[in-house]
Formats: structure tokens, C-alpha cells, sequence
């Protein structure tokens, strides 16, 4: 079923959901949303320190309830992960630069362009630069896929993890060499040669 939600209803409950965080979290998720999309810039515009704000922004992006406010505020703006996948797939299969030739010649402006139905949205820069040996024009394209990869990181279209499992069985997340009887830990150490070939 289709969400039917409006921006309105959205951008509530995305105030609600900011709402129940702590001062931090909260401060955190705004400056993200602000900051374009930076989680360690956030965190130091939170108040967390300098030296732990790369590992506490990461943490942040992870936790369940700021995640939530976060969608929230981000289907508020229309950036949903099928928004975010549309601009990808755009940008993947439309940004080409031999469709900015007749600007590169000087044969048309880049609003010629645009109105001829070239996406200018990834254009950067442009410069005309004139000087005694004629004209020089410059098109620089924007690095959008980066912006586009980091939201789509924070909607979970992308992870930073890998699932580990043996013979089909998930590992348990307690379940460490430290807390294993000597039983199941010379058991695990076996397998573990076992599959690199035996013992050093």
C-alpha cells in the first residue's frame, strides 16, 4: 500500500520523533540535516568532542530512534530511497559531458541548454574565461554521487557491515571465544584450522 502520507503529516512526525531524543541526539540530527550530511561535523555541533565525534557520529547514524528521525526528516524534504535511487540511476545513465559541447565551442549558453533539455542540475561550475588568444570555457560537473551515496548509507539502500554465518546458522551476537566453555573454544579453534589449512 502506498504511503499517503502528506509533507505536513511527515514533517510532524518528524518533529515528533526528533522530540523524544536526548539535547544531543537531538542537536545531532539537526545539524546533520543542515550540515549536508556530515555525521562527524553533527557531532561536534552537538557538543560531542572533537577526538570521538568521527565514532559517535557513526554510532548515531546506527541507533534505531535517531535513524527514524532522520527518514523522517528526509521523506519530509521528498528525499525517499526511491527518490535517491531515481537520482542515481539519473545521474548514472544521463551525466555525460558531450552534452555540454555547444557550450564548451561557444555555440550556446548553458540556459540554451537547459531550455534544449539538457540537466544542468550537475553542472558545478562554468567559466567563460577571454583573453588576448580568444575564449576559454570550463564546465566542471558536481560530485552528487557522494551526497547521493552518503543519504543513501543513512536509508539503509547501503551498508557499512557484512553477515557472517556458519553452515547456515547465524552467529550468536554474545557468543565469543571469552565466553565459551574450553569445550566449544577448542571446537571453534578447530574449525578455525580446519578451514585456513590446519595449524601454523
Amino acid at each position: 500500500m502506498p504511503n499517503t502520507d502528506t509533507t505536513d503529516e511527515i514533517q510532524t512526525r518528524a518533529k515528533e520523533a526528533t522530540d523524544t531524543l536526548g539535547d544531543k541526539q537531538r542537536a545531532f540530527v539537526t545539524a546533520y540535516m543542515a550540515g549536508g550530511f556530515n555525521a562527524t561535523a553533527a557531532a561536534i555541533a552537538a557538543g560531542y568532542s572533537k577526538t570521538s565525534a568521527h565514532t559517535i557520529g557513526w554510532e548515531n547514524l546506527r541507533k534505531p530512534e535517531i535513524a527514524r528521525a532522520l527518514a523522517l526528516h528526509l521523506a519530509a524534504r521528498g528525499i525517499t530511497p526511491e527518490a535517491v535511487q531515481c537520482r542515481l540511476a539519473q545521474i548514472a545513465w544521463s551525466a555525460d559531458l558531450a552534452d555540454f559541447e555547444p557550450f564548451l565551442t561557444g555555440e550556446k549558453t548553458l540556459s540554451d541548454l537547459r531550455e534544449a533539455g539538457v540537466d544542468t542540475t550537475l553542472v558545478s561550475q562554468a567559466r567563460v574565461t577571454k583573453s588576448r588568444a580568444g575564449e576559454t570555457r570550463t564546465i566542471h560537473l558536481a560530485d552528487s554521487l557522494a551526497a547521493l551515496n552518503s543519504l543513501a548509507r543513512v536509508m539503509g539502500l547501503v551498508t557499512d557491515r557484512m553477515d557472517l554465518t556458519t553452515r547456515g546458522e547465524a552467529i550468536s551476537p554474545g557468543k565469543t571465544l571469552s565466553n565459551m566453555s574450553p569445550t566449544e573454544r577448542e571446537a571453534a579453534i578447530a574449525e578455525l584450522e580446519n578451514m585456513q589449512g590446519g595449524p601454523d
